[in-house]
């Protein structure tokens, strides 16, 4: 890793650690933007699961889409998962030992209402270190 990523890392994990969020600008080319967006669409348009399941209530949004598993049903996202600096974020924030979780692609509908700010943390929480343990990237 070069000196200007290097210097992108740093900043990343100062926002991080201040805002609670990071982001990556120019992270991706348009070419590859506008494949990982066109691969989605059509997953979102072919496997996605169009209900919420019962008790997950208004939250959760009866028009959302989602498709759980992405990564194993396309290497389009390979970029984004093997990207160096990305990798390095998550290195530093969460350590060298780390797996991925629940991956899901969801697209939320005009028509549903806006979801209060909040921490997917929050549905499981953990006592303990406050150490941070999980990544979101929307």
């Amino acid at each position: 890793m070069g000196a200007s990523a290097d210097e992108g890392v740093v900043g990343n994990l100062s926002e991080l650690a201040g805002r609670g969020y990071t982001v990556l600008p120019g992270l991706l080319e348009p070419t590859v933007a506008d494949s990982l967006r066109d691969e989605l669409d059509q997953m979102l348009e072919s496997h996605a699961d169009l209900s919420a399941r019962e008790g997950d209530g208004e939250f959760a949004g009866a028009a959302t889409r989602r498709v759980y598993d992405p990564l194993a049903r396309t290497r389009v996202l390979d970029y984004l998962v093997l990207h160096p600096q990305v990798n390095e974020v998550l290195d530093q924030a969460l350590g060298k030992q780390r797996q991925l979780g629940m991956t899901i692609v969801s697209r939320i509908d005009d028509v549903q209402p806006a979801q209060m700010l909040h921490y997917d943390a929050g549905i499981y929480p953990l006592r303990g270190s406050g150490r941070a343990v999980e990544v979101n990237v929307i």
